[in-house]
């Protein structure tokens, strides 16, 4: 009897922690993002508050949504400052569009998630949605990158 009673306890034990491994990689972003290429990467160099953005984006897809919320401000700060720091060889109309979605994107996040958010679903729509605006950013500084070599 105590044998089948300490089976049933340790099988509890180890489907509890197998959930909670479970849980954790929901909140994982496991979203592709495109790299910059060669060209790309070193004019991006002059770009403070790109490269700032990309290191907050970086952060957050390499552990989980919740983390975030943590970054909240520095990305608004960044998200602002980089069409005003655009170097001169990328700023293009297209380029500055995308900006805007970027930035419209980090703004739904900032107004709409609060700091105490317990909902990581909520936060992960959010993130998503930047991460695909950050994506068509980089994908646009690749193509412009191009461009004007």
């Amino acid at each position: 009897m105590r044998i089948a009673l300490l089976l049933t306890a340790i099988i509890t034990l180890c489907s509890g922690c197998g959930n909670t491994k479970a849980d954790y990689d929901k909140l994982s972003l496991n979203s592709r993002v495109e790299t910059l290429i060669n060209p790309a990467q070193k004019k991006v160099q002059d770009w403070p508050a790109y490269v700032a953005f990309d290191n907050n984006m970086r952060i957050i897809s390499n552990t989980n949504a919740l983390n975030a919320i943590g970054l909240m401000d520095r990305m608004v700060v960044n998200v602002n400052a980089m069409p005003l720091q655009v170097p001169e060889e990328l700023s293009t109309e297209e380029m500055l569009k995308i900006i805007k979605e970027v930035d419209h994107e980090v703004q739904n996040f900032y107004s709409e998630v609060d700091r105490n958010e317990l909902h990581e679903h909520v936060v992960q729509r959010h993130i998503r949605d930047i991460l695909k605006a950050y994506d068509d950013l980089n994908k646009e500084i690749n193509a412009t990158a191009v461009q004007k070599m």
